[in-house]
């Protein structure tokens, strides 16, 4: 059975809108290419053309898992609650469009991951592969922070289409997803380390400096370990005296002699 994750990544908004003076400076740098993933421009007229395309992976991912189009919306209904919250902005959707639209935009992603992650079998027969133009223009689109799915829908989903599989014969969909992304993980970062909202979250972590680089704060607790109270050094006899002439606190008590 797969249920809701309960942890605090999908309680809080996590997918916003980009604010109107930063879209300003450059639109094109926060407009999807080609493809709409979740509701922030969905049935935008220029983005219709992929619609079909999605709905050919919608048909693919459930003849290949066997799961029916009531089984999901149904699971989808659970979540929607909290599929909603995530978003920062209210969905001017009903409940069964909405719930339509998140499974034709997951079941794309999740598809297309399974074919790239088995790209030799699929790379003479997809539409994508046979466009690398268009390829890269979707995997630009799938790191948009406006064009997000929260990932627990991606990765309940993938579980439920995938339950009957004995374990080890399919990679999860974080490793599904670190595959497609890898060209973007300079830093070879395994994805047993991470937890993630959604795909633009993965981008930060991907290019967060690695912990070595980050300040330790054990050598820091350290050194404060072994600083003096001001109690303790006028117990060992050193004298302190206050200048009221510096407004600074830490500069005006000096050591006298």
């Amino acid at each position: 059975m797969v249920e809701l994750p309960q942890d605090s990544s999908v309680k809080d908004h996590c997918i916003y809108k980009v604010p109107q003076k930063v879209r300003h400076i450059k639109e094109a740098a926060y407009t999807p290419r080609v493809v709409s993933i979740g509701p922030f421009h969905h049935g935008e007229e220029r983005l219709i053309l992929m619609e079909k395309l999605k709905l050919g992976y919608l048909k693919s991912f459930l003849q290949g898992t066997g799961l029916t189009l009531d089984k999901c919306m149904s699971k989808l209904k659970e979540w929607e609650p909290m599929i909603r919250n995530c978003y920062a902005e209210s969905v001017p959707l009903d409940s069964d469009p909405f719930l339509k639209m998140i499974l034709i935009d997951a079941a794309f992603i999740i598809e297309l991951f399974i074919r790239y992650y088995d790209v030799g079998n699929w790379i003479q027969s997809d539409p994508l592969f046979l466009k690398p133009w268009l390829a890269d223009d979707v995997a630009h689109d799938l790191v948009m922070l406006e064009n997000q799915l929260p990932f627990f829908v991606l990765n309940g989903l993938f579980k439920l289409a995938t339950a009957d599989i004995t374990p080890g014969d399919l990679p999860s969909f974080l490793d599904l997803t670190f595959t497609y992304f890898a060209d973007l993980n300079p830093q070879k970062i395994q994805s047993d380390s991470v937890s993630v909202k959604h795909f633009t979250d993965l981008l930060r972590v991907f290019y967060l400096p690695p912990v070595e680089r980050l300040p330790k704060r054990s050598k820091v607790n350290n050194i404060l370990d072994h600083l003096y109270s001001a109690n303790e050094l006028v117990e060992a006899g050193v004298e302190l005296k206050v200048d009221k002439t510096k407004r600074c606190l830490s500069c005006s008590i000096t050591m006298v002699s």
